[in-house]
């Protein structure tokens, strides 16, 4: 979930309705205006998530909206897919990162 209203921007998470509290907060200047986009990184598990096209499977925090229910207009979207696979950024050296970011800020995740 994300709160573009707060002075840092907080991106925070629930599981099954229940609050797990802010995961980042962002300097509104950092953002220089670009959208934010949901992302997922996992390895070896199975997951599911609801952006909001499917009944909700648990009541949203008061005054949230799922990002699946934002009217088209009022979308922003995202970077057209590369033409050639070699034009794509993702590559061996990119993918640890986020998951090293997210070890600092929450040292219980597991290590590989």
């Amino acid at each position: 979930m994300q709160d573009l209203d707060a002075d840092p921007v907080e991106l925070k998470f629930t599981v099954n309705g229940e609050d797990q509290g802010v995961a980042y907060s962002i300097d509104p200047n950092e953002l220089k205006g670009c959208a934010l986009f949901p992302h997922i990184l996992s390895k070896n598990c199975a997951f599911q998530v609801n952006f909001g096209e499917q009944q909700a499977w648990a009541t949203s925090l008061p005054g949230f909206t799922y990002v699946g229910s934002v009217a088209v207009a009022d979308r922003t979207p995202g970077p057209k897919r590369p033409a050639k696979r070699e034009e794509c950024e993702v590559g061996k050296n990119y993918l640890p990162f986020p998951y090293n970011l997210q070890r600092k800020r929450h040292p219980q995740l597991p290590r590989d």
